[in-house]
């Protein structure tokens, strides 16, 4: 039973990858795209919607690889050290933030 009071405690101190959902878009303002016309806006709210769709789903494979990793740390706690990965948290806030920059920019300026 103390095994599995030391993987609780790890898990709750180390964290896990956030479900996708959770992840907030990062603030980015609209002006920052101010420059562009409806054509490079268009282009760029594709590029960054696709960019925004790969990192959600890396996302979800992570979340549930920590719950599996997780799961088994009780027979093998070395799996703790797989757990998460902030730099795709980080990648898809920032996408997330400019599909809504790119997205307010649009409809400002195209409609």
């Amino acid at each position: 039973m103390p095994k599995l009071a030391y993987v609780a405690a790890f898990v709750a101190l180390t964290g896990c990858a956030k479900h996708w959902e959770d992840v907030q878009p990062a603030d980015i303002p609209a002006s920052e795209y101010a420059h562009h016309d409806c054509d490079e806006l268009d282009a760029a709210l594709a590029t960054a919607m696709r960019r925004s769709d790969a990192a959600t789903m890396e996302q979800a494979e992570l979340y549930g690889a920590d719950i599996g990793l997780t799961a088994s740390a009780v027979f093998a706690p070395w799996s703790l050290f797989f757990l998460g990965d902030e730099g795709n948290e980080i990648d898809l806030a920032e996408y997330k933030g400019q599909v809504l920059a790119l997205q307010r920019a649009r409809q400002a300026r195209c409609f």
